[in-house]
């Protein structure tokens, strides 16, 4: 029988334990990451963890998260619901219960140890959600996010009275090549053009990469570097400028959850684009295994 313990903070629940179930790619699963998540108060999101055992043995876990997301969200540019927000600004705000993250990277965050636990944990996730949902008065719930490849899972969660929906891609790129030179040769030529003629307007001939000890501050670099005293400052205002230019979007992070990512430096790198001294975008990385994560952009 498949037993359950919930927390209401990651802090009470130890790190090891709950990593020993994880692969390399469950990066946004990770007890550091979701330290930073709750740490951080994204999306001001009530968060609530739940492990589920097979006797002593870890069997599953998840996150659940409570917040409000604006149904107006998809309703594109209409001008009328412009117009009702105006008199009433909380009128498409709706409370959700979900299981997963108030923060959208394309992560599971219901992890089985074993499929064969699909089953009962989906009984006992859905049990859990209709629980809280009616102690909270939500009307709203769903699991995210979820590949296809966790047929399962899925097929359990739907058993329980969830429907599939689209949600945000997740893309992989395996690595075949061994040098930047045969990549390109690898490609299309149309798509080699375009790569070419932007290496070309930068002024080099590939996207070598360097420290920040080796770059003097003259012409074009990528330089690659754990996040600095001043990561968070800089990178913020950048990352809302992308935000802001993205026609639909469940949340917006805040400052302290890169002032978070800041202090767990150790975990993340950040490559800089840079054009004569002035970092013109930046990419967070998450490195596990031999798997590399690009994560967030920030840009001008």
């Amino acid at each position: 029988m498949i037993t359950l313990k919930k927390y209401n903070s990651i802090h009470d629940v130890n790190p090891t334990v709950w990593d020993s179930i994880l692969d390399d790619h469950d990066i946004f699963h990770r007890h550091s990451f979701l330290a930073a998540v709750e740490d951080s108060r994204v999306e001001n999101a009530t968060l609530s963890y739940l492990l589920f055992y097979d006797g002593d043995v870890l069997a599953a876990t998840t996150v659940f998260s409570i917040f409000s997301i604006a149904l107006d969200l998809f309703t594109g540019d209409s001008r009328v619901v412009k117009a009702l927000k105006k008199v009433v600004p909380k009128l498409f705000s709706i409370r959700i219960l979900v299981c997963g993250l108030p923060a959208s990277f394309g992560q599971q965050n219901l992890k089985l140890a074993d499929d064969r636990y699909a089953g009962p944990v989906s009984r006992l996730v859905a049990a859990e959600m209709y629980k809280v949902a009616k102690e909270q008065r939500i009307k709203f719930m769903a699991v995210k996010e979820l590949e296809r490849r966790e047929a399962t899972l899925l097929n359990g969660l739907e058993k329980e009275g969830f429907f599939l929906a689209h949600s945000i891609p997740y893309m992989q790129l395996p690595v075949r090549w061994n040098s930047f030179q045969s990549y390109l040769s690898s490609l299309r030529h149309p798509y080699r053009r375009r790569i070419l003629q932007a290496l070309k307007k930068a002024g080099c001939t590939a996207p070598v990469i360097l420290s920040p000890e080796q770059y003097d501050g003259e012409g074009t670099a990528w330089v690659l570097a754990p996040p600095g005293d001043r990561f968070a400052n800089d990178f913020f205002p950048a990352y809302l400028q992308v935000m802001e230019r993205t026609p639909v979007k469940l949340e917006t992070l805040n400052q302290a959850f890169f002032e978070q990512l800041q202090r767990r430096k150790e975990e993340y790198e950040v490559l800089h684009f840079i054009v004569n001294g002035k970092v013109i975008s930046t990419g967070v990385l998450v490195s596990s295994g031999d798997i590399l994560t690009f994560m967030l952009v920030g840009r001008e």
